[in-house]
């Protein structure tokens, strides 16, 4: 393929790299002030932290199975490339054009302002013990399937202003999925966790 400026050639890439990072599943490069482009090839990446890397311009992971990306304090930050992006920005075309193939108005999808540094909270538990209802938790949203794009992603990306606003936009939309997944896979574990106590209570009853 010809080298373009809107289509560049993939960084030269050593074999025997590419063969180190086939099974990676978490990748931390926080505080790698130097760092200006990083490409993970790994499929079965399922963290990606890059927090803290001022000079960080480029980052692009080939993994459909992410469900953590952390790119914090990154304001360098203005091209991001994952299959997540990409599945999540033909959702939001499909849902903005309707039957009738346009958006309200005639309108394709508008997208949001300027990334903003929002960060969820981290709620806690209460009710059923911990322990088990963090395991039934985990039982629950294994059962779903597989965690990325689908159940949304996990991010952090506060102080990337420089971050377009199409993919701000996306990644806002793939962070809210994972916050409803995770309190539906909660309450799915809290009821399943409850049954057993409402049967035995039930029984004593009859007799």
């Amino acid at each position: 393929m010809p080298f373009s400026l809107t289509n560049p050639p993939p960084p030269p890439t050593h074999p025997a790299a590419a063969a180190a990072c086939a099974g990676l599943q978490h990748l931390d490069a926080s505080g790698c002030k130097a760092l200006v482009a990083l490409r993970c090839p790994s499929p079965a990446l399922a963290a990606a932290v890059a927090r803290s890397c001022p000079r960080l311009r480029e980052l692009s992971l080939e993994s459909a199975a992410l469900v953590r990306l952390d790119i914090a304090n990154c304001p360098a930050l203005t091209q991001l490339s994952m299959p997540a992006l990409a599945l999540e920005r033909a959702a939001a075309e499909a849902q903005a054009q309707g039957p009738g193939g346009q958006g309200p108005g005639g309108q394709g999808p508008a997208w949001g302002g300027r990334a903003r540094g929002e960060e969820g909270g981290r709620g806690g538990g209460g009710g059923v013990g911990g322990g088990a209802l963090r395991a039934a938790v985990g039982a629950a949203a294994a059962a779903q399937g597989p965690a990325g794009g689908g159940l949304g992603l996990a991010v952090r990306m506060a102080g990337c202003d420089r971050l377009p606003p199409e993919v701000a936009a996306l990644l806002r939309r793939l962070r809210e999925r994972a916050r409803q997944s995770a309190a539906a896979a909660a309450a799915a574990a809290k009821q399943q966790l409850e049954q057993p106590a409402g049967i035995v209570a039930a029984a004593g009853a009859r007799a």
